[in-house]
């Protein structure tokens, strides 16, 4: 019985090993390929046998295996093959520099035809109808374009002394504070008289860091404890707080005067005095803060001013640059986040204009040798200064992010649309601004009404005229320097001359004087003379 159930036992081993094996083969199986290589007598080619096999043909532990052909195939490959693989490398190689080529011409093409399309508003330089021909040739019809002296004629014939003398009327009546809502208003209508004259007119907008007085905490000068104004003038971007210090007279504050051993001017902890002119506020408080100042005050020296009132207050910035000296190198574009920086052109210490009375009290106080000769003007008494003479000057003025426009219309070349010629013109002014703002805003509307008009007629700009009217120009040239940083890229290929009307005519002078004498005050005349005619 024992005997029977070991048999029974190993029958059924050796049945579950068959079964094993079986399910093994069925499920491990897989073909592989077997090369056999022979070299024919003749030498000149190979044999090569292949034979694909099954996996199970083979069993390991001395299991009884069955071997089956598959398949049995033979080819002749030549045994020279390297010129063929030397070609096949050089058409390979070739293909990709074809492709390469192909690529690169494409790609110029593309950077070409995109050069030459029209400039939109979000290009702040010219805004195109789409409609437009790129290139407007003079029609048969029209007469040849006008030399230099037939311009200038059309233009004394066609300026207006009655227009020239409303707008000069018109906006000397109100301070235009850059950013304020008198400037947004000039600047609203200046953008209705360019689209009246179908100047395809358009708005740039920049985000800029301004500073103005703190007319609840009025900046101060006191000598000792005796308080000697609180000027309403100022100057932007100085540092604020409070410091006192020596007063030391310095003439114009060059370098030359503060440097001159003949005096022996210590101005180390001081408060620098200095007349107004010469070189401009920027340059001098970075001056004094190079010797190691710790603020400026800068008057008017009636002797440099004749028609100036003695209690005139001075307006400036203090940036020795121009731009918003918070974002110098790149615009100030839509609240756009750069990392915080500040312009090397930032002095760092306070400074302050003062009238040309409170320079008198100044001097009046003061102990000392007297000035020399050549650091004297107007006013009764100069001195140098002595170490008891203390003079406190308090800065209260605000940094506010301020929102500022510059405005645009163009008159479209004939020859060569793509390519202009800028006529630009400050808008803003902390004062009355008759000079600066004034007359060149003036006359930038009345240039821009005669070209049209002209236009109408015999005249064909061979570029694009582009009139620009900036503000922010007493924060220094803020509103014009971000215009560049945002649109250098394009300014520097299509940009063909700028022509400023700031200051054009200045002193005494009759509306006459600004019709018939324009273009003779105007800078860069010859390159206006090339790229109008």
């Amino acid at each position: 019985h024992q005997s029977q159930h070991t048999l029974h036992f190993n029958s059924m081993a050796g049945t579950i090993d068959q079964a094993k094996m079986k399910f093994s083969r069925i499920v491990n199986s897989r073909s592989y390929t077997r090369f056999n290589q022979s070299q024919n007598p003749d030498g000149e080619s190979s044999r090569v046998e292949v034979k694909l096999a099954v996996d199970g043909e083979e069993e390991m532990d001395g299991i009884e295996q069955e071997q089956e052909h598959v398949q049995r195939d033979t080819y002749t490959r030549s045994s020279r093959s390297g010129p063929w693989n030397k070609w096949r490398f050089l058409v390979w190689v070739g293909g990709v520099l074809v492709i390469f080529c192909v690529g690169l011409l494409i790609g110029y093409s593309v950077h070409r035809k995109s050069e030459s399309a029209s400039c939109s508003p979000g290009d702040g330089v010219i805004k195109h109808d789409p409609e437009d021909p790129p290139n407007q040739e003079f029609p048969p019809n029209d007469p040849p374009p006008l030399d230099w002296s037939e311009l200038v004629g059309l233009l004394n014939d066609k300026l207006s002394s009655k227009v020239i003398a409303d707008k000069l009327s018109e906006y000397s009546q109100v301070v235009r504070k850059a950013g304020s809502s008198a400037d947004n208003k000039l600047a609203d209508d200046i953008h209705d008289i360019f689209t009246q004259l179908n100047m395809d007119p358009w708005v740039d907008e920049h985000y800029v860091k301004l500073q103005f007085p703190n007319s609840s905490n009025p900046n101060k000068v006191l000598f000792g404890a005796v308080e000697i104004g609180s000027p309403k003038g100022f100057l932007a971007y100085s540092e604020t707080g409070r410091r006192e210090g020596r007063v030391v007279y310095a003439n114009y504050g060059e370098l030359s005067d503060l440097q001159n051993k003949e005096y022996g001017l210590n101005l180390n902890g001081s408060v620098v005095l200095m007349k107004a002119g010469k070189i401009s506020m920027a340059q001098k408080v970075m001056n004094a803060a190079k010797m190691g100042a710790v603020a400026a005050l800068i008057y008017p020296d009636p002797a440099d001013y004749k028609t100036m009132s003695w209690d005139a207050e001075l307006y400036g910035h203090v940036h020795l640059g121009s731009g918003d000296p918070y974002t110098p190198g790149f615009p100030s574009f839509n609240h756009r986040q750069f990392p915080p920086a500040k312009s090397s052109g930032l002095p760092g210490i306070l400074a302050q204009t003062i009238t040309a009375n409170m320079a008198q009290s100044i001097f009046e106080k003061m102990g000392g040798e007297g000035a020399p000769d050549r650091f004297k003007g107007d006013l009764s008494s100069y001195k140098l200064g002595s170490e008891s003479d203390k003079v406190t000057v308090a800065v209260n003025n605000n940094l506010a992010d301020t929102k500022i426009h510059n405005v645009f219309g163009v008159i479209k070349g004939y020859v060569d649309p793509d390519r202009y010629v800028v006529i630009g013109a400050q808008r803003d002014s902390l004062t009355s601004g008759y000079a600066k703002s004034t007359v060149g805003t003036a006359l930038l509307l009345e240039l821009a009404r005669v070209f049209t008009e002209l236009k109408k007629g015999s005249f064909r700009p061979k570029r694009s005229v582009v009139f620009a009217s900036w503000t922010a120009g007493d924060f220094g040239n803020i509103g014009v320097t971000e215009w560049l940083e945002g649109y250098w890229s394009s300014l520097d290929r299509k940009a063909f001359t700028y022509i400023s009307l700031d200051s054009v005519v200045t002193g005494k002078f009759s509306v006459f004087k600004c019709q018939k004498h324009l273009f003779y005050y105007m800078p860069s005349i010859i390159a206006f003379q090339k790229a109008m005619c």
